[in-house]
């Protein structure tokens, strides 16, 4: 009997071998796939990392961020020496954390026998996993640097964050909502933050609100149209930048294993400004919290013939921290 030529859709340019050649033989295309899947799944997800500040490094274990104050005016009296104003400056270093990783085990057995494909989704729960984690430090890192008790001004002289107390305020109001953003953006105003990259980050009950407040999306109040009802979209309110997360910190918070930089909000009291759960929602610079990268996202692949099943893990190297507390603000209860 003659053997039909396999058309093997998992091998680079059709490459040689029987079904027996090696798993990285067989499957080379389909972990690429896989990998490709994990880092769109992250990028859907991920609503901090592209607005606040990264740095990337190839070596070391912590990275400094300079942070400058401002100077001063002054007018000239004829004939004196110009001597230069003072800068004050300062840094922040962060510190990169344990590896953080999101990993799935496949036996090869249960794959061949399923019904239905799995990489797929699984692919989107690993890349869902680091985003989410990556969102809810940089987020608790927001609400940490809008309290001065928990993180004073970087440079002495300078502004520190903000927090607005909503005063029991029904947020699930759009134009309630409108209307603290406006004042998050007086505040950051008052602070002398610049007007661009300017992010708030609401819950969806309190997205969907604003979405279906006139003052959002209706074209009297924004002749440009900075939303759609139909379209389930806000683009811009008082020049802010709407994002939606369900990653906000609501609850206390106890530090994880592996974390080698503080978002713990450094209190248990309850009904406090400086506790997660009094937390309504944030607003922020894309300079307030900054992320240093020692290891971008990264997928590796391996069938484990020991487990008779594949291996996948998608992984990165990151820490995060406060940059800029004046460029943080948290409206609460």
């Amino acid at each position: 009997m003659t053997t039909a030529t396999g058309n093997w859709l998992g091998r680079v340019n059709a490459a040689a071998g029987s079904y027996s050649t090696t798993f990285a033989t067989q499957k080379a295309m389909f972990l690429k796939l896989f990998a490709g899947e994990v880092l769109t799944a992250f990028e859907e997800q991920n609503v901090m990392l592209p607005v606040t500040t990264v740095r990337s490094i190839t070596s070391g274990k912590t990275a400094q961020f300079p942070a400058l104050g401002r100077t001063t005016a002054e007018y000239h009296t004829p004939g004196e020496e110009i001597l230069g104003g003072n800068i004050k400056t300062n840094e922040v270093t962060i510190n990169i954390d344990d590896l953080l990783i999101s990993s799935v085990f496949i036996d090869s057995l249960e794959e061949t026998m399923n019904h239905y494909d799995v990489r797929g989704p699984y692919a989107q729960e690993i890349g869902a996993a680091l985003a989410k984690r990556m969102d809810q430090n940089l987020l608790r890192l927001v609400d940490i640097g809008a309290n001065v008790s928990l993180k004073p001004a970087t440079v002495t002289g300078m502004e520190a964050g903000s927090l607005i107390d909503s005063g029991g305020t029904d947020l699930t109001d759009g134009d309630n909502v409108a209307t603290y953003i406006f004042k998050c953006a007086q505040e950051l105003d008052d602070n002398f933050i610049p007007s661009d990259n300017r992010y708030v980050v609401l819950s969806p009950t309190m997205f969907y609100a604003l979405i279906q407040s006139a003052k959002a999306v209706n074209r009297d109040w924004s002749p440009n149209t900075t939303g759609s009802y139909q379209d389930g979209s806000v683009f811009q309110v008082a020049g802010m930048n709407i994002l939606k997360s369900s990653h906000i910190q609501t609850s206390n918070y106890t530090a994880a294993a592996g974390e080698n930089n503080s978002y713990v909000d450094g209190t248990n009291t309850a009904n406090e400004p400086d506790n997660f759960a009094s937390t309504q929602f944030l607003a922020f610079h894309s300079s307030a919290v900054g992320t240093v990268k020692l290891k971008d996202i990264s997928i590796e692949a391996e069938y484990d013939m020991r487990r008779q099943g594949s291996l996948m893990v998608a992984k990165a190297a990151v820490g995060h921290g406060v940059l800029r507390p004046e460029a943080c603000v948290k409206v609460y209860t």
